[in-house]
């Protein structure tokens, strides 16, 4: 059985049971570095040594690729194009790829998380993606947000925190409300608000800000797929 990593804040549980003393079938762990693991998941069409054989490329090509700078879907995007040159004819693999990142100061994994917006409002914009996560770091390391600070931004697949639109209309308005400061994604593009801005660029940063550095006894993590 191959070693899982020790990651802190989470337990791995794996299995593996060939039908054969060989089999096209494995999981795998890949350290990409600065706590960020990627997780393999995959079966090559196919049964017995040929099988087994096409994993085990698949496997040293996989490895190769990954990259702490790709997303899961640009890596199984480049697997896929280098192993569409060597397969053999009506051979395939079937694959999940995620990449866990331990770097957002934050495992939610064994708690249940849920939303309550109040006053029968429905959250539907994208900008809306930071106002909510920080509600619920706020929530899950017991720390108040500032009642003075607005949030606002899209959080990709990814984790990065990208600019919303019409930023400055927001800031204006959220001025004339009375707020005294934002959050926003860096490299948004404004001029002065009256306000003061706190950029970030990832949900690392939004944990840090809207938590604090220390995050409940480590309880750390992120899923990218």
């Amino acid at each position: 059985m191959k070693a899982v990593p020790l990651v802190s804040g989470f337990t791995f549980e794996t299995a593996w049971h060939p039908a054969g003393a060989v089999a096209g079938d494995w999981y795998d762990f890949i350290d990409l570095g600065e706590e960020r693991y990627g997780i393999a998941l995959a079966d090559v069409s196919g049964k017995g040594m040929a099988a087994a054989l096409l994993m085990s490329a698949t496997r040293a090509i996989l490895r190769s690729t990954a990259g702490p700078d790709l997303s899961p879907g640009q890596t199984l995007l480049h697997l896929n194009q280098r192993l569409s040159e060597d397969f053999p004819m009506g051979k395939f693999v079937t694959m999940i790829y995620a990449v866990l990142d331990a770097r957002a100061g934050l495992g939610m994994g064994g708690h249940d998380v849920y939303l309550n917006v109040a006053g029968g409002l429905k959250v539907g914009e994208p900008a809306a993606d930071v106002a909510t996560a920080a509600a619920l770091i706020s929530a899950f390391t017991a720390r108040a947000l500032p009642k003075d600070c607005v949030f606002f931004g899209e959080i990709s697949l990814s984790g990065d925190v990208r600019p919303a639109p019409q930023a400055e209309l927001r800031l204006k308005e959220a001025a004339k409300l009375g707020f005294a400061s934002a959050v926003i994604p860096a490299g948004t593009k404004v001029d002065a608000s009256g306000l003061e801005l706190k950029f970030i660029a990832n949900v690392g940063d939004l944990a840090e800000l809207a938590g604090g550095a220390d995050t409940r006894g480590g309880r750390r993590g992120r899923m990218d797929s």
